[in-house]
């Protein structure tokens, strides 16, 4: 099927689209995906983190030279409009869990030792004196919070930098037990009904000697940074199951992973509301709340659906090994193989795979194929091949019925 589709691909100019069919939506009467390419760009390096939208434009990423470089480029037409190369530390390394942040005009980047700020053509580091810190930065009314380390990861300190005055304040501490190291998930805001606006960050208190682990969750008070609460998540482990993702959050619910573990904690209530066990751990993707659905892409290569908040798993789909981040495009999902190198399209009411899609110039042996690092919505699908950039919108068929792979383990 994925090279008739490729051939469908080559010949998609000469398709004729139905603007007309399913109530005047835009679809294909052809029995395939029919996928359109809109425009191609050459940047010079290998991509090293995921698109971002920047405004209207795209923020694309790459190496010239020793420096991280940067370009804003045009969601029409693939036009670069505004370029940076930067001397700093990149946060190359922790692209899988990276989360960058916007606070008016300039996009926050988390590097190891600050924030990398880019604004206006320019890229400044906000320099902090830790060696080391969390790839995610949560900002709310000019404030950046993030974690640093120090002390080897015996101490980690939640920060609060203001951007306005370009100040760091220190929240809390939190000080790992003796022998151990802690990890300390970057914060999100919430709402607690006594204490108003708070922070809940979860941790991970890791024992080298015995592989021991301990997984809980605080919620912190703003401004002064008290711990309100130290709730466990999981129960203690030897297996060195801790928490390896940054959570997503769906109103008072957030959902954490320790390995195969998945759970489901009431932030607000302060009460775990579920736990499942997965067939396999997530590593390379991240988890995607959509429209009353969790998304879990998986190690064995299966795309998860799961209801919420029941946590009942609704279809479950076969991707590829080691996938990129799940993207919703209108009724479809997107997600690119890590091992395969394709471009996986599946239909979000059933699971079915709708599309498989390679680069015309597929060769694993020459590292030309899709990247993880893509890019989707309901416009179109941006992907990255390990020579060039190429934005394409998507048209599925009006009357498209494949079979549907079979759902167990429920």
């Amino acid at each position: 099927m994925g090279w008739r589709l490729l051939a469908i691909w080559l010949a998609a100019l000469a398709v004729t689209i139905n603007p007309a069919c399913r109530n005047g939506e835009d679809c294909t009467t052809g029995s395939m995906p029919e996928v359109l390419k809109r425009w191609q760009l050459q940047l010079p390096g290998d991509a090293y983190l995921y698109p971002t939208l920047m405004g209207p434009d795209f923020l694309l990423s790459w190496y010239s030279d020793g420096h991280q470089c940067f370009a804003t480029v045009g969601r029409k037409d693939g036009c670069k409009k505004q370029q940076w190369c930067c001397a700093h530390d990149a946060p190359a390394p922790l692209y899988y869990n990276l989360q960058p942040a916007f606070f008016e005009n300039i996009l926050l980047l988390p590097a190891p030792r600050g924030l990398l700020v880019l604004a206006d053509g320019t890229c400044r580091m906000l320099e902090v004196p830790y060696a080391s810190g969390e790839p995610s930065v949560t900002v709310h009314k000019g404030i950046a919070y993030r974690v640093y380390y120090s002390t080897g990861q015996r101490l980690a300190h939640l920060t609060a930098h203001d951007l306005k005055k370009d100040s760091l304040t220190v929240l809390t501490t939190i000080d790992a037990p003796d022998s151990a190291s802690i990890f300390l998930k970057n914060p999100f805001l919430s709402f607690d009904e006594k204490n108003g606006k708070i922070l809940v960050a979860g941790y991970t208190y890791y024992w080298p000697s015995n592989h021991l682990t301990r997984n809980g969750v605080l919620r912190i008070a703003l401004p002064e940074g008290r711990i309100l609460s130290n709730q466990l998540l999981t129960p203690p482990n030897s297996e060195a199951r801790g928490l390896n993702q940054h959570p997503v959050v769906w109103g008072n619910l957030s959902f954490w992973t320790a390995q195969t573990e998945l759970i489901c904690y009431d932030h607000v209530r302060n009460s775990i509301r579920w736990r499942r066990q997965m067939p396999a751990p997530m590593v390379t993707s991240r988890m995607l709340v959509h429209d009353g659905s969790l998304y879990f892409a998986a190690e064995d290569g299966m795309l998860y659906a799961i209801a919420l908040p029941s946590g009942a798993l609704q279809w479950l789909a076969p991707v590829s090994g080691s996938p990129g981040r799940v993207f919703p495009s209108g009724e479809f999902l997107f997600v690119v193989g890590g091992s395969d190198g394709v471009l996986h399209g599946i239909r979000r009411n059933d699971g079915a795979v709708v599309l498989k899609m390679r680069s015309p110039r597929h060769d694993i042996s020459t590292g030309i194929f899709y990247q993880r690092t893509a890019w989707a919505d309901e416009n179109g699908v941006l992907l990255f091949d390990g020579n060039s950039w190429q934005y394409f919108s998507v048209k599925m068929p009006c009357h498209f019925q494949p079979p549907t792979p079979p759902v167990s383990g429920k």
